[in-house]
This record gives C-alpha cells, sequence and structure tokens, in this order.
C-alpha cells in the first residue's frame, strides 16, 4: 500500500502525532497523500493542524507546488469533505500521472472508502 517504508513510517507518525481514530478514513486517506512525496510532507504543517486533527485548506496554486503535487492535493481535499475548488474532473486529477503519483490517488481512494 505504502510507496516505501519512508512513506509507512511519515503516514504513520502523522495519523500518532494528529491522534487520528482508526475508523478515520476521510482523515487517514489525507494524511496519506501528504506523507507521500517529500515536497508535500515538507509543507505538511501549513496542509495540517496536527493540534486540532483538521486539514488546512490552503490555496494550492499559492504553493508553487510540481503539478502532480498539486493535483495529489486536489485529490486529498476532495477525499476529504468534496472540496474541489477548481472544478477538476478525475481525469484532469489523473492525466499524466506518474506511476508512483497513481498508485498514492488509488491507495488513498481504497483507504477513504474502506477497500483493500
Amino acid at each position: 500500500m505504502f510507496l516505501n517504508h519512508i512513506h509507512e513510517e511519515r503516514f504513520n507518525n502523522l495519523i500518532e502525532l494528529a491522534k487520528t481514530p482508526d475508523y478515520d478514513t476521510e482523515r487517514k486517506a489525507y494524511i496519506y497523500i501528504i506523507s507521500s512525496c517529500d515536497e508535500l510532507y515538507k509543507i505538511r504543517e501549513q496542509l495540517y493542524d496536527f493540534e486540532a486533527d483538521f486539514p488546512r485548506f490552503v490555496e494550492i496554486d499559492e504553493l508553487e507546488l510540481h503539478p502532480a503535487m498539486s493535483k495529489l492535493l486536489y485529490i486529498a481535499f476532495s477525499l476529504y469533505n468534496g472540496h474541489n475548488p477548481d472544478n477538476y474532473s478525475l481525469i484532469d486529477l489523473f492525466r499524466r500521472f506518474d506511476d508512483d503519483a497513481f498508485t498514492v490517488a488509488v491507495n488513498a481512494l481504497k483507504i477513504r472508502f474502506i477497500k483493500s
């Protein structure tokens, strides 16, 4: 399910830091995505309030992320609460993902909807 052991460690650490309960698939999917790559992980404090266990809905365009990372973040927002500020379609979001980004997006869907 994880891209590598670093991704798994980051995910577990952030879940513990946020005190996210196991049944909270919305937050788990969001944290799974932000723990998946260096670029999102580095700005995790901007993306998530770990004390309140709540995502921070930032202006993605202002973050100057790689396009694939921006799209993953849109997916994270959407899986959390349906937030899609720029009305991206699934085709827009999944288009041109590399294998890792595609895997992260699909696994986040599985986490959110409790599919193995």
